[in-house]
């Protein structure tokens, strides 16, 4: 023994104290670090790119709600013709709501569709800008290859949730809307909504225009359910206008692409994007050149949505880019043995009768034996131990506040002991 420690008894026991406190603490802190509150929400925004989501301790189900991305609005036409402000809309996108079995520690693998873009026009021959396709499989709008005339919009990306790198959740996108010259209103060639299985994007003309100018108009594109084929492009008229491009049918996942032609002057109208999904959306055709009598491009097919078995779907319920919802739900504990009764009582063993005598020697009887005459008492079983009460479960903060609070007086304790301790070094 340490000069030191013949001086001060205290020393091994405020070492052993101070470790004691240290402990405590650091067990409270990293509970409380890894809190998961029953029904906590996290929000996962658009963002380009996939975004990773780890599930917490003390979760063992999530409920999920997807929304696919909306398709883009037209540019505007010839506003001044009908007194537009805008052209006409895109599709919106479809919901997935579903709840997933899941274990602390999986992670999810999510991507936010991205809303499809309005480009601009480019009437009477001049130069415009095509919009784009929104992230996670929007397909890019048709028009001219300039972008001049009236080109169409870009449809929406889909968003996925994905378990394991198994995706799991599809919520499709909205197709876009078809170019228009705007005379018409901004009612035509919308484009299909996002859904279980979609909506076909409109054609480009309206209603009772229909049969008058149904050769020459741009055809929507179909939805993803109906198998995503592009639309039939208008003809070229009598007065030897140019034809519409046809759009194109969707990829697999990916909405298809509007068609372009390469002319150095027309205002040909272009075909909407169509919409991502499980399965894509078809580009809507375009129409030919010759737009002043109300004729337009077909909007682009809505994507298809899929989910486990129970999900629920809405068709067209999602503006602008995606979104997806995570709720937690903490694991219901599973009824102890001591608490849960028996089905039947179990009988007590009782002791076979031997069929012969045996030839070992009996032992000798002990003061606790059963009298003579009284068959033997079996042995009893060892009692259970007692269980101790476990440490505060994830986000329990009364648990937690109760060890931090302990570890706090032990620390006071040892503070007491090293001042007894200094005290005993000056006598």
């Amino acid at each position: 023994m340490t000069a030191a420690a013949s001086r001060c008894p205290f020393g091994p026991a405020m070492t052993a104290v101070t470790s004691m406190a240290l402990l405590l603490t650091s067990v409270a802190s990293s509970r409380a670090w890894a809190a998961a509150p029953d029904g906590e929400v996290v929000i996962v925004a658009f963002s380009g790119a996939q975004q990773s989501v780890v599930v917490p301790s003390g979760v063992c189900t999530v409920t999920v709600d997807a929304f696919g991305a909306a398709g883009g609005r037209a540019p505007l036409g010839v506003s001044h013709a009908a007194g537009l402000t805008e052209g006409a809309p895109g599709g919106r996108g479809g919901e997935v709501r579903a709840d997933l079995k899941v274990s602390a520690g999986q992670r999810l693998g999510v991507n936010v569709g991205g809303a499809g873009t309005t480009g601009t026009a480019g009437p009477f021959g001049n130069p415009g800008e095509f919009g784009k396709g929104g992230y996670n499989g929007g397909g890019e709008p048709g028009g001219r290859q300039d972008a001049g005339g009236y080109p169409g919009a870009g449809g929406g990306g889909a968003t996925t949730v994905a378990l394991d790198d198994a995706v799991v959740i599809v919520a499709g996108g909205g197709g876009g809307a078809g170019g228009t010259y705007g005379y018409q209103g901004n009612e035509v060639g919308r484009g299909g909504d996002g859904g279980q299985a979609g909506t076909n994007g409109a054609d480009g003309a309206t209603a009772d225009q229909l049969e008058q100018y149904r050769e020459e108009m741009g055809h929507g594109g179909t939805s993803g359910g109906g198998g995503g084929a592009g639309g039939a492009a208008g003809v070229s008229t009598p007065d030897g206008q140019l034809p519409g491009a046809p759009g194109g049918s969707a990829n697999g996942t990916d909405g298809g692409d509007g068609g372009r032609l390469d002319v150095p002057y027309s205002d040909v109208t272009g075909g909407g994007g169509g919409g991502g999904g499980a399965h894509g959306g078809g580009a809507g055709g375009g129409a030919g050149s010759y737009g002043f009598n109300g004729i337009g491009a077909g909007g682009g097919g809505g994507g298809s949505s899929s989910g486990p078995g129970g999900a629920v779907f809405t068709t067209g319920a999602r503006a602008g880019d995606g979104e997806v919802l995570l709720q937690w739900h903490a694991c219901t504990p599973s009824p102890s043995p001591s608490s849960s009764p028996s089905s039947s009582p179990s009988p007590s063993p009782s002791p076979s009768p031997s069929p012969s005598p045996s030839p070992s020697p009996a032992p000798s009887p002990s003061p606790s034996s059963s009298p003579s005459g009284t068959a033997p008492v079996p042995p009893s079983s060892p009692a259970p131990a007692t269980s101790r009460p476990a440490l505060p479960e994830t986000g329990d903060r009364t648990g937690t506040a109760r060890v931090a609070a302990g570890a706090a007086v032990l620390l006071l304790v040892g503070g007491a002991l090293t001042s007894l301790r200094r005290r005993g070094r000056r006598s």
